[in-house]
């Protein structure tokens, strides 16, 4: 009886084995499939997250350009080095140097004003009769107009209303 009973427990050994192992195979397939789930769904975000990194990438670029060209617009505060020491110094941008050639100008132009009203102070008062109380002489009254000058004058005044 012994040895029947050791032929019998090998065959119920092996159906176990088998079903622990159809057991096991689909608890694996079943893994795997949720482990590729997650991983499409980690690549996805890697994916979302690499567009959104360079899309930042590309506005960072072109804030760093706008920066740039505002620095060059404006001036901007550089380290400069003095013997063993750094210090910030401010860099005059091109407006600034722009303002400065436009006060240049402005000043050479408010010179010439002043040389030209100290030179019309200098030419000679006029020697006319009527003069206001500024020093300033009043021009003469306008002569009479005959009856065809204030025709033609009349016809000029109708022909510039229509033009």
């Amino acid at each position: 009886m012994a040895a029947q009973t050791d032929v019998e427990e090998p065959l119920v050994d092996r159906d176990e084995i088998l079903q622990r192992e159809k057991a096991e195979n689909i608890n694996m397939e079943s893994e795997k499939r949720t482990l590729t789930s997650q991983l499409e769904g980690y690549q996805a975000q890697i994916i979302s997250l690499l567009s959104n990194q360079s899309r930042l990438d590309a506005k960072k670029s072109c804030v760093r350009k706008e920066k740039k060209n505002n620095e060059d617009q404006l001036g901007c505060f550089k380290p400069m080095r003095h013997r063993d020491q750094f210090t910030l110094e401010f860099i005059d941008g091109d407006a600034f140097k722009k303002l400065e050639v436009k006060q240049k100008a402005l000043a050479e132009e408010q010179e010439q004003w002043k040389e030209a009203l100290a030179q019309l102070k200098k030419l000679k008062k006029s020697t006319a009769k009527i003069k206001d109380q500024d020093g300033f002489t009043k021009p003469n009254s306008p002569t009479e107009l005959g009856e065809v000058d204030l025709q033609g004058q009349e016809d000029l005044l109708q022909l510039k209303r229509i033009t």
